[in-house]
């Protein structure tokens, strides 16, 4: 079945076998969800685009957010957009959003759009940290280029460096709550590379915070160029293994089970049989520890710096 996007879902299936299988020889595993975003962006904008001219719609701006903003799309993760508006009254957008959503679901994405005014993104970005991070990581698709622009220099002023350690507190009580969860012997064996102690998402954290006091995504300019090197080489690692577990599963997958640990060990070039797998976990472990040291050296930083005031009282 041909859908409006000049795509199937076969399709769509196939780029991502072939991209995986092209790889190990063409892009470090960075890279290869860096080229998957850049697919979906193009599949997304011309959904929209096509929306856009069924529809009347006002002038709106479309943003990714989360992961798909920042450009690291692993196979099947979830593809969150956010249309922005510039005036406080909120517009009939439902036509819009289901006419851009329908041909991205018949392909089998996971999508998910928001509709927020510019003004509704910061009042809400102040008290709920998950769309403060969103927003961080917003990145502009199409639209009204004007609306993103506005937003961005507004959150960054006025939100995103103001309270910074309110901000990292915030951060590292989420931290102890996910670490618990995922404290269970289970996970231990089997971890959730995700949202495990040490995953990408504990990275994620640390990079909020650089972009929060540092005003710069450039993680590596703040650290040691062997601190950046490691951490580098752990996080190709735990991309690599998040690929994977993607397309080993054909859906969303982040827990690196039994199974799958005998069928990844092989792909990612490891030893025969057990061993392999045992020489896999141990570099997992090594590269969720390196990951974990960057995310709470920066929680640190912020949390256990004197203020100004202490420190000028101590002078």
């Amino acid at each position: 079945m041909q859908f409006e996007l000049g795509l199937t879902r076969d399709g769509l299936r196939e780029i991502k076998n072939r991209m995986a299988q092209t790889a190990p020889t063409h892009f470090s595993p960075k890279e290869l969800l860096r080229e998957y975003s850049d697919v979906i962006d193009g599949i997304v904008r011309k959904a929209f685009q096509k929306a856009q001219s069924s529809v009347t719609a006002p002038s709106v701006c479309l943003l990714a957010v989360g992961g798909y903003g920042r450009t690291e799309l692993a196979p099947y993760s979830d593809v969150d957009l956010l249309l922005l508006y510039p005036s406080p009254q909120k517009p009939d957008l439902p036509p819009l959003i289901e006419k851009t959503l329908y041909p991205l679901w018949d392909l089998g994405l996971d999508v998910s759009c928001s509709s927020r005014s510019i003004s509704e993104c910061l009042k809400m970005a102040r008290s709920d940290p998950y769309v403060k991070t969103g927003l961080i990581d917003s990145r502009y698709l199409d639209g009204e280029y004007e609306f993103f622009r506005t937003l961005y220099e507004q959150f960054s002023k006025k939100v995103l460096h103001q309270k910074v350690r309110e901000f990292a507190d915030t951060l590292m009580k989420d931290v102890v709550l996910r670490h618990q969860k995922y404290e269970d012997p289970a996970y231990v064996l089997e971890p959730d590379i995700k949202e495990g102690k040490g995953g990408l998402r504990d990275f994620q954290i640390g990079r909020w915070i650089i972009r929060a006091k540092y005003k710069t995504d450039r993680w590596d300019s703040i650290l040691f160029p062997d601190q950046s090197s490691i951490l580098d080489r752990s996080l190709q690692f735990l991309w690599a293994l998040r690929s994977e577990l993607h397309l080993l599963s054909a859906r969303k997958q982040d827990q690196l089970t039994f199974e799958l640990q005998e069928k990844i060990a092989p792909v990612l070039r490891f030893s025969p049989g057990i061993k392999g797998i045992e020489e896999m976990m141990r570099q997992y472990h090594l590269s969720s520890q390196q990951v974990w040291n960057f995310a709470s050296g920066m929680l640190e930083r912020v949390l256990y710096e004197p203020s100004p005031v202490r420190k000028a009282s101590s002078t």
